[in-house]
């Protein structure tokens, strides 16, 4: 039985990661509790995550036409949620605010997604505490959300977490496939 995949099309403007984008593609159908996007600046790992969660959240599987999927790649959609760090880590507050909104009921589909963005330089105490909050990881979490993390640089606290998430690995573009994608 073939299995209708989510459009090219939420992947547009990634460059030189076909294998990526064919991997999130097939994992749509089938979503883990979280995506670790890792790779250097510039190899679209922000961009990957917003068209995985237009890919879960779209009611039609992914056309990249529809007014969820035009929200979610626009930043604007009320179920997904990016969070950037504001200094060198996240702080407790920000922690607490992260947990709060991901414990709410999703508003307009069928689950949250939460991006967190750039975790490279903190490791995001993703494994241990941060003050008296913590935000779950684990598989089985009860939570209708799905956590895509992106960093540049993979430490020991971040390596260990890939048992539990899948890892998307990106890679800096040929010359050629920049060529391609700004030539013509």
């Amino acid at each position: 039985m073939d299995v209708m995949l989510p459009s090219p099309a939420l992947y547009e403007g990634i460059v030189g990661q076909e294998r990526v984008v064919e991997q999130l593609r097939r994992a749509s159908s089938h979503p883990v509790h979280a995506y670790l996007f890792t790779g250097p600046p510039g190899t679209g790992k922000r961009r990957a995550a917003l068209g995985l969660a237009a890919s879960l959240l779209c009611p039609n599987g992914g056309d990249g036409t529809c007014r969820v999927c035009r929200q979610v790649l626009a930043g604007t959609h009320i179920d997904v949620m990016v969070v950037e760090r504001s200094g060198a880590y996240i702080r407790v507050e920000e922690a607490r605010e992260i947990g709060r909104i991901a414990s709410l009921t999703p508003v307009d589909a069928p689950r949250k997604v939460l991006i967190l963005a750039d975790q490279s330089q903190t490791g995001y105490a993703l494994t241990s505490k941060v003050g008296d909050t913590r935000i779950a990881w684990k598989a089985g979490t009860a939570l209708p959300v799905v956590q895509c993390i992106t960093v540049s640089r993979t430490g020991n606290a971040i390596s260990g977490l890939t048992v539990r998430l899948l890892a998307i690995g990106g890679q800096i573009p040929s010359e050629s496939d920049c060529a391609r994608r700004y030539d013509g």
